[in-house]
């Protein structure tokens, strides 16, 4: 965020890329590092110094000498002092250490460094990742495009609300409260190359908004983001997978996992998922199958529940199928109960049919949303 607008300007024939205008990954006016590059650098030794710098000047000078793209979050003040000294110690690590002095976090979205309040740092890559679900699971002639990467940039004093319609608009969307991101003036910046969802994510996440895709409509809706946001894959490996999850349970606390269809279905942040399939592929070398996440409307589903409670296991579902799930008050009292069912290829109403028949409940299926009641 700015905090001071200069007046005095001098205006120059300057090429700029005007706010939200994509362009492909080899026009970017700088040559930021991506995949396994971005990744090893992330991981490489690095020698720096910060004497009492600016916290954006400090953030600049890294991504510059590193080819590291790095995003400052507008609520964090650009001009916070910071002193840390980094001698060959990895860089991720290393900034990690020294805005946490701060209490603030570092995450990653594709080839982008994240800086920001610290529940928004841990959450951003699997925000991001769910939104680029939410892309995967429109019909192919929608989502064409929209899963490459390309960069986005724009000058000094750009409104962010014009950048996230100047995306909308490359999508083929329409924004429909566009009017919920409040006013705000942003400084120069050059994403690197990000799928469409990502940008999206980047630009909503200085605001605590995410965005929900209308089914069926060319329609984005901008809501607030989640408290928790955890991601659903399967993964599918040789030998016995109870004992894998149980095993995967107590390395992974937060995830939540079930065996089903002969699947390992894991429920957790981006950050679990990727070191659970580096660990799976490690041990049993090409043996371990991750699934791609499938069009929920096309699926058949095959599950075993045993005396599971019944919230978590609706959110899993819900998150599953990208919906968002919405409890009637009237159901609070049947959240906590244990059911127990058995479904082999069934679709999506009849899964949800057979989890809430237990204690009595039912579901409504709305564009996007999954509503239980009474």
């Amino acid at each position: 965020m700015l905090r001071t607008v200069i007046l005095s300007c001098v205006l120059a024939a300057t090429a700029i890329t005007w706010p939200g205008r994509a362009t492909q990954a080899g026009e970017s006016s700088t040559r930021w590092l991506t995949g396994k590059s971005f990744q090893a650098a992330l991981q490489a030794p690095s020698d720096f110094v910060w004497a009492n710098l600016p916290l954006r000047e400090a953030l600049d000078a890294l991504a510059r000498t590193h080819h590291v793209a790095i995003f400052l979050d507008r609520r964090v003040d650009p001009g916070l002092r910071v002193t840390y000294s980094s001698h060959n110690g990895a860089l991720l690590p290393s900034l990690s250490d020294a805005l946490g002095q701060h209490r603030l976090g570092v995450g990653t979205v594709g080839a982008l460094v994240y800086v920001g309040p610290a529940r928004s740092a841990a959450m951003i890559g699997t925000a991001a990742e769910l939104a680029n679900d939410q892309v995967r699971n429109l019909p192919a002639p929608r989502r064409r495009g929209l899963l490459g990467r390309q960069t986005t940039s724009w000058p000094r004093l750009t409104v962010p609300r014009t950048v996230l319609e100047g995306l909308a608009v490359e999508a083929g969307f329409t924004i429909t409260n566009s009017g919920a991101m409040p006013h705000d003036l942003w400084v120069a910046r050059e994403l690197p190359p990000l799928t469409w969802a990502e940008r999206m994510t980047v630009i909503l996440t200085g605001f605590d908004l995410a965005f929900r895709l209308v089914q069926d409509e060319p329609r984005i809706q901008l809501v607030t983001m989640p408290r928790i946001l955890a991601i659903t894959r399967e993964y599918r490996s040789p030998g016995d997978l109870n004992a894998l999850a149980r095993d995967l349970s107590q390395q992974f606390p937060q995830a939540y996992l079930t065996v089903h269809d002969g699947r390992l279905s894991v429920r957790s942040t981006v950050e679990d998922h990727k070191a659970i399939a580096k660990k799976l592929t490690s041990t049993e070398s090409d043996a371990v199958t991750v699934l791609p996440p499938s069009d929920p409307g096309q699926r058949r589903y095959t599950l075993t529940v045993q005396d599971q409670p019944l919230r978590p296991l609706l959110q899993t579902l819900a998150d599953r199928v990208d919906r968002k799930l919405v409890l009637d008050p009237s159901v609070a009292s049947h959240l906590q109960k244990r059911v127990s069912f058995t479904v082999s290829e069934v679709e999506l109403e009849k899964l949800f049919e057979a989890a809430l028949a237990p204690v009595g409940l039912t579901a409504e299926f709305e564009p996007g949303t999954i509503r239980v009641h009474e």
